[in-house]
């Protein structure tokens, strides 16, 4: 058996050797320190990230098109102008138009065509806006509570407990009914969007966690008011999101 004959048999098996699925989840912004991107590689070390903020429309349509999951994060506040709250905005900012026509496509776009749609803070609060919900503009003047839901430290989470619903997806993936979760937002949801349901609430009432009323509609749709990318990976209110999140991208087949 010559060597020509051995390379070509080899070149022959490897083509067609099955692939490993590398599965792609856009992630609508990030920052310096990479927390997202960390997160998703914690949950799985094959996955593959693209950052979308900044990109041309049909560049975010080519992506749209093959992503196995997306990830709306934090950030700048929602313009109220989308909720209906439009008479002042003195109480909350600075805004982001272009981010919200961005991400306003990919939550609906993952909507439509049910992929995986895992939503951070800001992202849990424009879940809420984009199907029909409003909010609160400032939590301190507008919401009676004595939790402290924003940093009360420069660059410090604060932290406080959060409760689970039974008998909800988010109960199911946390496996336990109360916790402690880090905070950093001033805005929360006021009015719920329709089709969806609160999940998780802070010891004032807050809503912290949405989810879809009926989650047999689509595989994984799941807002959270606190930073699971920046707590501790063992608490279950961090990995085992991140790890059910991944389990559910890497089944979502594209064509």
């Amino acid at each position: 058996m010559n060597k020509t004959f051995i390379l070509a048999l080899l070149t022959l098996v490897f083509a067609c050797s099955p692939k490993t699925h590398k599965p792609l989840v856009l992630v609508s912004k990030s920052y310096a320190a990479r927390t997202y991107e960390k997160w998703l590689l914690n949950a799985d070390k094959s996955v593959q990230i693209k950052l979308m903020y900044g990109l041309p429309k049909d560049t975010i349509s080519y992506y749209l098109s093959h992503a196995n999951g997306i990830l709306i994060s934090g950030g700048e506040d929602v313009l109220p102008l989308r909720y209906g709250a439009t008479a002042d905005t003195s109480l909350c900012g600075p805004f982001d138009a272009k981010r919200d026509t961005m991400e306003s496509a990919m939550i609906q776009y993952a909507l439509r065509n049910k992929i995986p749609l895992m939503c951070i803070c800001r992202g849990h609060q424009m879940l809420n806006v984009e199907m029909g919900g409003t909010l609160y503009r400032d939590i301190k003047k507008e919401y009676d509570s004595t939790i402290v839901h924003p940093r009360a430290v420069k660059d410090k989470d604060s932290r406080h407990a959060v409760k689970t619903v039974k008998n909800s997806m988010l109960g199911s993936i946390v496996q336990d009914t109360a916790g402690i979760i880090n905070s950093a937002h001033h805005q929360g949801v006021h009015k719920l969007g329709k089709n969806l349901r609160a999940v998780a609430y802070a010891p004032d009432g807050m809503t912290e966690s949405i989810e879809l009323a009926d989650t047999s509609k689509h595989p994984f749709v799941l807002g959270v008011q606190w930073h699971p990318e920046r707590m501790e990976y063992s608490s279950p209110f961090s990995g085992l999101i991140g790890k059910r999140f991944m389990a559910k991208v890497r089944a979502c087949e594209r064509k």
